[in-house]
């Protein structure tokens, strides 16, 4: 929703209530789950989370077990680092769509988020990949992390470089700039520190103020332009 609208909705509920106030009516919801789902995607694009959550759980008392706003009530609870309330939400979510890769993933993600559930990360994740859903890398990125969470890092490295070769990463600069930034995390967890700087290179390049240019810029520290060693720029 865009934000413009923000502002003419929350008026029209202020009407709405103040009309059935002067009626002596109890009001109800002025808005549909739909409207009240768009309101909390668009607080959560301004960082209003407390707001954004407030809109999504008024959605779903209005059309209980919608995935939409489930998923997007997790994701709301992962921004602010919530993540036993997010992994409940996309629990709630799978129930009631349990093939959808999406899902399957967020739910994935949330659990690599926690300290001693992230085991069951994998089999989500190989679940969601066996239905072959678009793109491809974004999937694949979430497998790679269970590989590091592993100590695997050197199929890690093996699952990123096949996610950097989807095409459909070309128009996704914020994508690729994650899975870049991992890739330098498997390349440090191998001792390469040459190529784990070159890949954090990538990453900042592609999104520098993005979930992968941030700690990217982070890890390469004081020298993030220099290259190390003799084979620096190869990721």
């Amino acid at each position: 929703m865009p934000r413009r609208r923000i502002g003419s909705l929350i008026g029209v509920v202020l009407l709405l209530i103040s009309g059935c106030a002067a009626l002596g009516v109890r009001p109800t919801d002025p808005l549909s789950a739909e409207e009240r789902n768009d309101l909390g995607v668009a607080y959560q694009a301004r960082g209003e989370l407390d707001l954004a959550i407030r809109e999504y759980r008024r959605a779903l008392a209005l059309r209980p077990g919608w995935p939409q706003a489930l998923v997007n009530l997790g994701n709301a609870h992962l921004d602010r680092g919530e993540v036993e309330e997010a992994i409940t939400a996309y629990e709630q979510a799978l129930a009631s769509a349990p093939e959808d890769p999406a899902i399957l993933n967020n739910l994935a993600w949330a659990f690599l988020q926690h300290p001693t559930r992230w085991p069951h990360a994998e089999p989500l994740i190989r679940r969601a990949l066996a239905r072959t859903p678009p793109p491809r890398a974004y999937y694949l990125d979430t497998l790679g992390v269970v590989h590091l969470r592993k100590g695997e890092a050197a199929e890690a490295l093996a699952t990123f470089r096949e996610a950097l070769g989807d095409p459909a990463l070309r128009d996704d600069p914020r994508t690729h700039g994650v899975i870049f930034l991992h890739a330098g995390d498997a390349h440090r967890a191998l001792g390469d520190e040459a190529r784990a700087r070159a890949c954090y290179r990538e990453a900042l390049a592609r999104d520098p103020d993005g979930p992968g240019g941030r700690p990217a810029r982070a890890r390469l520290g004081d020298a993030p332009e220099g290259g190390v060693g003799p084979v620096a720029g190869v990721c």
